[in-house]
């Protein structure tokens, strides 16, 4: 950042909705509404970040919870900035925040997954448990609703999977979500 620069941090909690498919033998895939997401970045300059992310994507149809887990994100901004900047010399004091702000970038996520309901082991589907890494993008946009909120719309997508613990299983998702940020 400039000399005098001071970024905000930005903290997001959201809702996913989209598909996590199964690639694995098993086959298969289930929709995700409602699943929660947690978001936390910080900037290192005006135009990227770094973040820490959990989400929890849940199977309303079975009650469950298929899969859930952390990602690591950078998010670079391409068009705007998606924090607050104030900025200081000797002679002024200013604040600067963009109305919109459009971003991409890469997350490595570990998750874990759960498929087939409990007590089906005499089921055609055997419950499976594991983890897994994925390697995925995210594209989306900020929209500054006051000086401290935002409303974030991102869609995101796995792009591959790695290191499954159960050949049956390789989860992939597309997911969008839309949540409110908070600048601090």
């Amino acid at each position: 950042t400039a000399r005098g620069d001071e970024l905000t941090s930005k903290v997001t909690l959201g809702l996913s909705n989209g598909i996590v498919a199964n690639g694995g033998t098993l086959g298969g895939s289930t929709t995700v509404i409602g699943g929660l997401k947690f978001e936390a970045h910080r900037f290192v300059t005006r135009k990227v970040s770094v973040g820490l992310g959990y989400s929890l994507n849940l199977d309303y149809s079975l009650g469950t919870v298929p899969v859930r887990g952390w990602d690591l994100m950078i998010r670079r901004y391409f068009s705007g900035s998606g924090t607050r900047v104030s900025s200081s010399s000797p002679l002024t004091n200013s604040i600067t925040q963009d109305r919109f702000a459009f971003f991409a970038g890469p997350t490595v996520g570990l998750r874990e997954y759960f498929v087939g309901a409990e007590g089906s082991g005499s089921g055609p589907i055997d419950p499976a448990s594991g983890s897994y890494m994925t390697l995925g993008v995210a594209l989306g946009a900020d929209w500054s609703l006051s000086r401290d909120w935002l409303l974030t719309l991102q869609a995101s997508s796995s792009l591959l999977t790695f290191a499954a613990t159960d050949e049956r299983v390789r989860l992939t998702s597309t997911l969008l979500d839309i949540g409110f940020s908070y600048l601090w």
